[in-house]
């Protein structure tokens, strides 16, 4: 994730739910590009990874112009 967005400076915090939190940075390859990252963590928040997985799939078929895109998963311990 460091090599493909903006982590010098904080990234804005814009939202919280239950489970993490949303900030927005900037893409390094482009810098007028914004994107909006949610944060969770998994052993903090007992996420069902199921439910989770449920999410992405659902997110990954919208395609409007009013609703977010979904672009990746990133994944660590």
């Amino acid at each position: 994730m460091k090599q493909i967005y903006d982590w010098t400076k904080v990234p804005k915090e814009v939202g919280k739910g239950a489970f993490g939190y949303v900030v927005v940075t900037n893409c390094l390859s482009d810098p007028s590009c914004k994107v909006a990252i949610k944060i969770m963590n998994k052993q903090e928040y007992q996420i069902d990874l199921e439910y989770l997985d449920d999410e992405i799939a659902i997110l990954n078929q919208l395609d409007h112009p009013n609703i977010v895109k979904y672009m990746e998963k990133y994944e660590d311990d």
